[in-house]
């Protein structure tokens, strides 16, 4: 878990169902109610799609970065705490632990992997000592809720969800294990698509254009955009439910989560759901999205690099990024076309603006170094496809492995190693950065 995932977790200061914030523990002097509480956060996590953090050292109000001192930030150790939680999960499971020192403070993070193929049980009651409360239930399957809560699943509504997350997962190995049968399926006329979604492409640009780049001084941008081939005005039947498709659909891996839902500017809007997102962490984060009822989808945000410390004058590109956003971008498209389009064959643009002159880099420890210059000699990249979603539910991780290879080419570079690709996908998708 690197420092700048460690960061983008502390600049976001609000729990989600993904994160979590605790003041202060010292594991060593923890009672067993405490160690408890902790543990009902991880079986949560462990149950919610991508897992979860949970950060020591933020104040609970406030989500300020306070920090713990030597001792509590000693006490932590991964195998004492899995020592605990292997008392209470069923069938095992772990957690990882990571100490930083961010700005002079120190951090620890626990790491909570989703579950691989069944959700976790909690196997034994914990009663409190003091209140006499059940703070753990033998039996219970404990999710982290919208309101950034742990709690037993209590509606027929959270245990399908839960429980369809565990039968596509299971249909995912078995569709990957019959890949071949669909590979490279494309669809007759590619150039004949879809002049109903022109007004509703339009719009989005517009929205976006206005929100991001309002004068035009920006030229550098990702955008992704997606549609089913057949178009249908109603394909999704109200705001609610593109809004909860959209949430159930985030990729939550690295610091930051794709897309990003902003809750202060998310909004519904005549014909689905919109947001736009602008701060500034260590660089500027500018993004935004329109999901609309016919399933289209168009996403948009600002390169990192170019606000990046100082590569922001460089004109890079930093080619683990590339891996890790492509990937995260495959991976949603999977999530939210199978909820309401599984028969469906959908149209993909993939696109990146401003990359003339710009030159593939590493950016950070782990990438190593690339030794020769790499750079892009075409103003912009544009990558399409046409994809069945049962196709995605089966490789969107190779499918992701065929734009990232794509985007290389351009910058010219032809001896990339796919293993290479592979493993840092599965770094992304291990939750190991």
């Amino acid at each position: 878990m690197t420092e700048e995932v460690v960061r983008k977790l502390l600049t976001l200061k609000t729990e989600t169902r993904n994160v979590d914030y605790k003041q202060t523990l010292n594991w060593a002097n923890a009672t067993n109610d405490q160690k408890c509480e902790i543990v009902k956060d991880i079986l949560a996590m462990a149950n919610t799609q991508d897992g979860g953090r949970i950060i020591i050292g933020v104040a609970d109000s406030s989500h300020d970065l306070v920090g713990l001192d030597q001792e509590s930030f000693d006490s932590f150790d991964t195998t004492k705490v899995n020592d605990f939680l292997r008392k209470y999960a069923d069938p095992p499971c772990s957690c990882n632990i990571y100490k930083h020192q961010i700005d002079a403070f120190r951090v620890v993070l626990i790491d909570v992997a989703e579950f691989k193929e069944v959700p976790i049980l909690c196997k034994t009651n914990a009663q409190s000592s003091n209140s006499g409360k059940m703070i753990l239930r033998q039996g219970g399957l404990y999710i982290r809720t919208d309101k950034a809560s742990s709690e037993v699943v209590s509606t027929s509504e959270e245990m399908r969800d839960l429980l369809s997350r565990s039968l596509l997962k299971k249909g995912d190995q078995l569709l990957t294990s019959i890949e071949t049968l669909i590979k490279g399926r494309t669809i007759d006329d590619p150039g004949a698509t879809n002049k109903a979604y022109e007004t509703e492409l339009q719009d989005a640009d517009q929205f976006l254009t206005q929100k991001l780049n309002p004068i035009g001084k920006i030229r550098s941008f990702w955008e992704l955009r997606a549609f089913p081939r057949d178009y249908s005005s109603k394909r999704i039947p109200d705001f609610a439910t593109i809004a909860k498709f959209i949430r159930d659909s985030e990729v939550s891996l690295r610091g930051w989560n794709f897309p990003h839902t902003d809750r202060e500017n998310a909004s519904n809007f005549s014909k689905g759901r919109q947001s736009h997102t602008e701060f500034t962490f260590t660089y500027q984060i500018a993004e935004g999205y329109r999901a609309y009822e016919s399933g289209l989808f168009l996403w948009r945000g600002r390169t990192f690099e170019d606000t990046y410390g100082q590569s922001a004058a460089k004109r890079v590109l930093s080619y683990s990024d590339v891996i890790y956003r492509i990937t995260e971008m495959f991976l949603f498209l999977k999530r939210y076309y199978e909820k309401f389009a599984e028969e469906a064959t959908l149209h993909v643009d993939l696109t990146l603006l401003d990359t003339k002159g710009r030159k593939l880099v590493s950016m950070f420890a782990k990438d190593g170094d690339l030794h020769d210059a790499y750079i892009c000699h075409e103003d912009q990249i544009v990558f399409e496809g046409d994809y069945a979603v049962a196709q995605l539910r089966a490789s969107d991780s190779s499918l992701a492995r065929i734009v990232i290879r794509r985007i290389y080419e351009l910058f010219n570079w032809n001896s990339v190693n796919e293993s290479m690709i592979e493993g840092r996908q599965k770094e992304l998708l291990d939750r190991r950065l």
